[in-house]
């Protein structure tokens, strides 16, 4: 509670300033969001709740992002509108959305009210659009021989040599910045989003 309260001192003193003050000035701390499954819909819910020119869910302070990044993992959302509201998540660096295309859960929530229900964002690239403060991060269970419950929980997973853990360092660290992330199993297509690769 100490930690988080010289957090909001040292992000409120910039509130009401033309200029934010920058990461490391006043308080070293980061603070992350992370999403899992229907926490998607919920934030979804708390976004589409507020008028577009509203920042009083929380995630702001003044007008300085309250968090460094947000991350989506899982997301049991539709994926053909995300855009709608992940476009108006305005962290301080990025926001990561990461899709394993192998997740069961995600599949039968996709099927369970019949196949015009639309994919979920979480299990699917289809409607990626990257952007600076926007990345999306394909994590595919079948690289890694990984299957069962894991394959909808993976950020909670030690059964892939580390490669998951390492992933979260290099997300909400500076080191994503610039292209210059210190993971070796992360690879870049060309349509701009990413891989979590086996080798």
């Amino acid at each position: 509670a100490r930690h988080y309260r010289s957090y909001m001192v040292a992000r409120s003193r910039s509130a009401n300033e033309a200029t934010p003050l920058p990461v490391g000035e006043g308080c070293t701390a980061r603070l992350s969001l992370m999403c899992h499954s229907m926490g998607c819909y919920l934030l979804r819910q708390c976004v589409d709740s507020q008028s577009l020119e509203s920042r009083s869910l929380g995630l702001f302070v003044g007008r300085v992002p309250l968090f460094d990044n947000i991350v989506l993992t899982a997301a049991d959302v539709d994926s053909d509108e995300h855009l709608s509201w992940v476009g108006r998540l305005n962290p301080r660096h990025a926001v990561f959305i990461c899709i394993n295309t192998d997740d069961r859960a995600l599949w039968a929530s996709d099927n369970v009210s019949g196949l015009d229900q639309p994919e979920r964002l979480g299990n699917t690239l289809n409607h990626a659009q990257p952007a600076e403060k926007r990345h999306y991060v394909e994590v595919d269970m079948k690289l890694f021989n990984n299957t069962g419950p894991f394959q909808h929980s993976y950020h909670t997973s030690n059964k892939m040599g580390g490669k998951i853990e390492q992933l979260f360092r290099t997300m909400l660290h500076d080191e994503w910045r610039d292209d210059t992330w210190k993971d070796d199993n992360l690879k870049r297509r060309s349509d701009g989003t990413f891989y979590l690769s086996a080798l």
